[in-house]
């Protein structure tokens, strides 16, 4: 009996000092547009500020202006050190974190000191700004100054350079022209450099960090942590990473009057949104996204996303450094028989991925190029890039691998190529690639004959599409059934890369709509593999119907099987 009673209370200190542990990260506080007395809308600019710093003295924070309306702000005690920004105007203010050491900053939450440094420095500021009010005993605010408040409200974020010219040519003392300048400023450099005030175009490396809400059930995603390398080109965006086989959907588009992004974990919930307005407006940013409940039904969570930019493609978990010079003797533009075989290294842990091998027909257009191939659940991510001036090809696929290294320089320069790359992470690998140009596509056991020539009609533009899963007779009872996916799918120009679920059911939709040529392959590795289309995939109308199965080899024990099909009906 007493035996019994140690072990309750031993557990029970376990369970007290996990929670204690888990209470010292805390999500972070960032107060935004936090108000100013409105008896300071008349008051200069400066004058806040210096309210501001003032402040931020009293707390023990080093204070920097860093531009008009904006303060820089680092907190050092010990070991620790936080920086925050704060932008202010004579209307509101924002405190937002920007970076820490040795807070324990995971992405989504960070070490609860911080949150009470920051609440200490709010309440220091509005202090100041109350004080100020009262000493400069300024009158309620007049019919004057309430019609200047408008007409900024109006002209704050307009596009149109004669309303703010107008704004300041109407209020000629108003405290918000030091902000109309600015923002004409701004507009004068998109007219003529044709860029936005930061233009994002180029390579980030980012770090996005999921944390399961309390209460989720065991059905919906853990903890996961993504590491990429994300190319913000110009025009849409979308691409899929994988932490293990949990996948995350990015999505968007940078113009040259705007950038947005969404992030997407579908198995760690639903309806994801920015916890703030969506801007990326310097070279490095930190953001979080909540989810209210999705599919799964119930899963909760918070996506953390960290995003810096780079000049050159840094080390990263998915893609090797395999850049070659393109050789002007040599065109390796045009169809690939492509043999790629992982083998384990001979060391590995059980729980480290088995040997795979993938056989399949690469397309090798001019720009970029992604696909992902599959052995039963074991997959392989391609990408690279077909440019005037140089050739590049990065493999990256079985789980804890690390990063993969060509052995030797990557060069095509023959219709027939070998070459051998390896990674040394968790599970060490080798990766044997085999490469054959093909005049036409050859009949292969992991894809499907589906890369025609382009027809006269362009489907480039919005497609509704209704594919249905059918498990076929004799496939094993634990295996996948009847499974719909009902979608909207933006056929836009260049490669294109989409996961749609239907509960937890993932379908992968791969492909290209080129000048030359439309390419789109599709899989459900919980149902079967070597997925082909049963007729050559051509889309040259604007309602298609097209067919594929898998003879085997998908779901946990590689027993599933069954048939697609997929209906496209193009809509305006």
């Amino acid at each position: 009996m007493l035996t019994s009673y140690l072990r309750l209370a031993v557990l029970a200190l376990i369970v007290f000092v996990a929670s204690a542990c888990e209470q010292r990260v805390q999500p972070f506080y960032n107060p935004a547009n936090v108000p100013v007395p409105k008896e300071l809308l008349a008051t200069p600019l400066e004058d806040i500020g210096d309210a501001i710093k003032r402040a931020g003295d009293s707390q023990k924070w080093k204070m920097t202006d860093t531009g008009p309306g904006e303060i820089e702000g680092i907190f050092r005690i010990r070991t620790h050190q936080a920086t925050v920004r704060i932008e202010y105007s004579t209307i509101v203010y924002s405190i937002t974190y920007v970076s820490s050491i040795n807070l324990l900053d995971d992405g989504t939450g960070i070490h609860r000191n911080y949150n009470k440094w920051v609440r200490n420095l709010e309440s220091a500021i509005n202090r100041n700004l109350k004080d100020l009010a009262i000493s400069e005993a300024r009158a309620p605010v007049s019919e004057h100054d309430q019609a200047m408040l408008d007409a900024w409200k109006r002209a704050e974020n307009s596009t149109d350079p004669l309303v703010l010219q107008e704004f300041m040519d109407t209020y000629e003392n108003s405290p918000f022209n030091v902000l109309a300048q600015k923002r004409l400023n701004e507009l004068a450099q998109l007219r003529t450099g044709g860029i936005k005030k930061f233009d994002p175009t180029g390579l980030w490396q980012v770090t996005v960090t999921y944390k399961g809400g309390t209460g989720n059930s065991n059905w919906c995603g853990g903890n996961r942590k993504w590491n990429f390398t994300l190319d913000m080109v110009r025009g849409k965006i979308s691409r899929t990473v994988y932490d293990s086989r949990s996948a995350l959907n990015v999505t968007g588009e940078n113009s040259q009057d705007y950038v947005y992004l969404h992030f997407d974990y579908p198995t760690g919930g639903g309806k994801w949104e920015w916890t703030e307005r969506f801007t990326l407006d310097r070279d490095e940013k930190r953001l979080t996204l909540t989810s209210e409940g999705g599919a799964p039904s119930g899963c909760t969570g918070t996506l953390g996303v960290h995003m810096k930019k780079v000049d050159t493609v840094g080390s990263t978990s998915g893609a090797p450094a395999s850049t070659s010079t393109y050789s002007s003797r040599y065109d390796p533009t045009g169809n690939w028989r492509v043999i790629v075989r992982y083998v384990r290294g001979a060391d590995n842990l059980n729980n480290c991925p088995r040997n795979g091998r993938w056989e399949f027909v690469l397309t090798l257009p001019r720009g970029k190029f992604s696909k992902t191939q599959w052995d039963g659940d074991l997959p392989l991510y391609i990408e690279g890039e077909n440019s005037d001036t140089f050739f590049d090809l990065n493999l990256n696929g079985p789980l804890y691998s690390g990063e993969f290294e060509w052995t030797d320089r990557f060069a095509i320069d023959s219709d027939e190529e070998r070459f051998e790359a390896k990674a040394d992470g968790a599970c060490p690998g080798i990766m044997k690639l085999y490469m054959k140009k093909v005049d036409t596509v050859g009949s292969t056991s992991s894809a499907p004959a589906s890369l025609p020539a382009r027809s006269g009609f362009d489907p480039t533009g919005l497609w509704q599409v209704n594919a249905t899963y059918t498990s076929s007779s004799g496939a094993s009872s634990s295996c996948i059934q009847n499974v719909n996916w009902n979608f909207t799918l933006d056929f836009h120009r260049g490669n294109i890369s989409r996961t749609v679920y239907s509960g937890r059911t993932p379908l992968y939709l791969n492909g290209g709509n080129n000048p030359d040529s439309v390419d789109l392959t599709i899989n459900v590795p919980d149902g079967g593999t070597a997925w082909r289309w049963t007729e050559r995939f051509v889309l040259d109308g604007p309602e298609k119907f097209f067919r594929a199965t898998s003879p085997s080899g998908g779901g946990t024990y590689g027993q599933c099987h069954g048939v697609i099909g997929m209906r496209m009906t193009k809509i305006d």
